[in-house]
């Protein structure tokens, strides 16, 4: 099995970060679940700070910011369409990428 080990947050690597933080189906439509603050019985944790980010509140996006970069440093390991990806996350300097994943987070605990 291929072992890719995820190093930064890029344009590269954000759809193996979001499929890490947020969940999805691979190409055999087998589902990987989203981590356990995303599910539907623990996400109302985020949906205060995710609605004041949602509204333009620097603060909570930051906050929201923290929260993906601290799961992303403490990854599991992940095995995606035969593919064995290792997060070993140190540089998340791509704030375009990073824009996009707070958003998701945003979008995922507001179910939009």
């Amino acid at each position: 099995m291929q072992t890719i080990v995820i190093r930064k947050v890029s344009p590269e690597t954000h759809n193996v970060c979001g499929i890490r933080l947020f969940g999805g189906f691979d190409s055999e439509r087998r589902h990987y679940p989203a981590l356990p603050q995303l599910r539907f019985e623990k996400k109302y944790h985020l949906q205060g700070v995710a609605q004041r980010a949602q509204s333009g509140c620097r603060d909570s996006f930051r906050l929201l910011r923290n929260w993906v970069v601290c799961n992303l440093v403490f990854a599991k390991d992940l095995v995606f369409d035969g593919v064995r990806y290792e997060f070993d996350v140190q540089s998340f300097s791509d704030e375009t990428v990073m824009k996009y994943l707070v958003r998701d987070v945003v979008a995922q605990v507001l179910d939009q």
